[in-house]
């Protein structure tokens, strides 16, 4: 790696491991990853932007889209925030060719570089630096596949033997020495309870805290509607261990009956569908400023409520104090102000496409999938229709996997296509649906912390202003819950223990200068907004909400 010491090249550290706690190599390990980057980049004159990323429990063969940390690297050369990716090892960056070679791709197009330092850097730019990041990512790549399939091979076997493969929650069974479940008298007639109240059709929710009240978790967390839905849902309560196509029907011992698990999976309902609704414009981004969580969007539909953002109130963290609460058509003008004026009068902004068709492609394949996989394991089905007519049928919904299949390939190529087509967007924006709006905002927005108001029962907008925070893309550094868990430890017989990495603390303070991104700096400490911002502002703009600065 030629010295680049001297000069400002800013890089993005990025350290990963696939599965902590199991590592057969130490080498390896977050700790020693951050340590080499550090020190090369001491080295070589090159200048983190921030604390190496870790990426813990991920697969180096995740998608590009699937990689949070990765794709945040890319997007900061993109930007022109960082010149350099920079990992410890090849195989801690890319585990397949198509990562690979994608993001290799943006990030010289770009003008940026990607280094790994036990082999140098990965480049597409001519033909032998092609073939030699191809033969290693093709090396890499193999690793990962035939791990996968000695891996399968085992959870076949530990299937047939009646081994508990399960990862997570088994609420309601313990494990013996042998790895099978077995039913824990103290908790399984809770379970049994939840499959009953289910049956009578009580919601995830009032589920949840019935219970939070008779059961409350070991680790002070609380039940949330996820968790028991995935108990409610999850075929080891009725005796089955189950691994893709392979089906143990007799693995161990249920705690509830077939006619209860079907019972209680018939019931319909939880939170309600899209009905085809458009995606809130802000969904994703509005974050609780005393709890940090992401706001839901609420109302409208036929009952014709007030659309409004909320905070849940209760989460998997704890129990927010403060809860927000935002009328949707307020938040989502104020938005529209301050991203204008950083944006609209900028020249061009990259495009991303509607990825609904993808989105939909991906919903129908994976329905397809798991209804073929439960068919085609249905001893009782095969029985009653006749091998002949059973084979015939699984054939024509393999068929109609292979269609969906095309299909996404189809609309994933689509996407491919068209994302880095520019757009005007003082020009463009009402043209784009609204899908298309939130990908542009997603892209230069981290997040926006609410507050909630003085008078939570009457949240007025006359002062909605002093209660919103905006954190541009590449400035939100503050702790915050997301999606997923992580491997905390392992138990006495080495079964990994999972939990949230978050727990609901201190609220987020408000900077006096704040919602203009740090690097838009009006000249002459004016700006003006445009007409095309007027039409996005509706009855916020009458109110005045964002003032020109005194002329120094």
């Amino acid at each position: 790696m030629g010295s680049t010491k001297g000069s400002e090249t800013k890089a993005v550290g990025i350290v990963r491991v696939s599965e902590v706690g199991e590592r057969d190599d130490s080498l390896k390990s977050p700790e020693t990853q951050v340590d080499r980057i550090k020190e090369a980049c001491e080295r070589e004159g090159l200048e983190l932007i921030a604390e190496p990323v870790r990426e813990l429990d991920v697969s180096g063969g995740r998608p590009l889209a699937d990689r949070a940390a990765l794709r945040d690297a890319v997007e900061a050369v993109e930007r022109g925030r960082a010149q350099v990716v920079i990992a410890a090892y090849f195989d801690r960056l890319f585990r397949s060719l198509k990562v690979q070679q994608e993001f290799v791709e943006r990030v010289e197009a770009a003008g940026g570089r990607v280094l790994a330092l036990d082999t140098g850097a990965i480049s597409q730019r001519t033909a032998a630096q092609w073939l030699s990041s191809t033969f290693l990512g093709a090396v890499s790549e193999y690793y990962r596949r035939s791990a996968r399939e000695r891996a399968r091979e085992g959870q076949i076997k530990a299937i047939e033997q009646g081994i508990a493969i399960v990862r997570g929650l088994h609420f309601g069974y313990l494990k013996d020495e042998r790895k099978h479940l077995v039913i824990d008298p103290a908790t399984a007639p809770i379970v049994r309870e939840l499959f009953v109240r289910r049956a009578q059709r009580m919601s995830w929710t009032g589920l949840a805290d019935w219970l939070n009240g008779v059961c409350p978790r070991e680790d002070g967390r609380r039940w949330i509607h996820q968790h028991v839905r995935r108990i409610i849902e999850s075929p080891i309560y009725k005796g089955w261990s189950v691994s893709g196509e392979v089906v143990n029907s007799e693995a161990h011992e249920p705690i509830v009956t077939l006619a209860e698990w079907d019972a209680a999976n018939a019931v319909k309902g939880g939170r309600a569908a899209s009905n085809g609704r458009p995606l809130p414009l802000l969904a994703g981004m509005l974050r609780c400023a005393s709890c940090r969580y992401v706001m839901r969007r609420v109302g409208g539909g036929e009952r014709g409520t007030t659309e409004a953002y909320v905070c849940a109130k209760k989460h998997g963290g704890g129990i927010c104090e403060a809860p927000a609460y935002v009328r949707a058509e307020d938040i989502e003008g104020l938005v529209m102000v301050y991203f204008g004026i950083a944006h609209f009068q900028s020249t061009r902004q990259p495009y991303d496409p509607d990825r609904a068709a993808v989105e939909h492609a991906e919903r129908e394949l994976t329905d397809l999938e798991a209804r073929f996989e439960a068919l085609s394991a249905d001893d009782a089905r095969l029985d009653a229709m006749g091998a002949d007519r059973f084979y015939s049928d699984l054939k024509r919904r393999r068929v109609e996997i292979e269609r969906a299949q095309a299909e996404l390939d189809q609309a994933r190529a689509k996407v491919e296509r068209e994302k880095h087509r520019p757009i005007m967007l003082a020009d463009d924006w009402d043209k784009l649906d609204a899908s298309a709006k939130h990908a542009i905002l997603r892209r230069a927005i981290d997040s926006i912390y609410v507050k909630r108001g003085n008078n939570p029962r009457r949240q007025s907008s006359s002062d909605l202003h002093q209660r919103v925070w905006i954190r541009y893309a590449g400035e939100d550094d503050l702790v915050r819950p997301e999606r997923g868990r992580i491997r905390v430890g392992v138990d006495d017989r080495g079964d990994p223990i999972y939990g949230t990495a978050y727990t609901i603390g201190d609220p987020v303070h408000f900077p006096e200068d704040r919602n203009l991104p740090q690097w838009y700096r009006p000249e002459g400490g004016l700006f003006t907004i445009e007409p095309e911002l007027k039409r996005a502002l509706g009855r916020i703009a009458e109110s005045a909400i964002i003032r020109p600065k005194e002329s120094v």
